[in-house]
């Protein structure tokens, strides 16, 4: 079963490079080493704002399972 991983982020930059459309630098605040481990492409969901609680809750009442890289 694959596990969705959450983290929180700070934006840094929001660069321009012609191969994408939406571009951001982040710094990760957590293990951006287990991030960038288990990462399964490009395609990432952003929020602006600390939802991680909200998130995990949503996540659970679909039954996936998840884990706070910045807990």
């Amino acid at each position: 079963m694959l596990v969705d991983l959450v983290s929180k982020g700070t934006v840094k930059a929001n660069p321009f490079v012609d191969i994408c459309r939406s571009q951001t630098d982040i710094a990760i605040d957590g293990d951006w080493r287990r991030l960038l481990a288990d990462m399964r492409g490009f395609h990432w969901m952003t929020v602006y704002g600390d939802c991680r609680r909200e998130v995990g809750y949503a996540i659970r009442q679909l039954d996936v399972e998840w884990e706070d890289l910045s807990a």
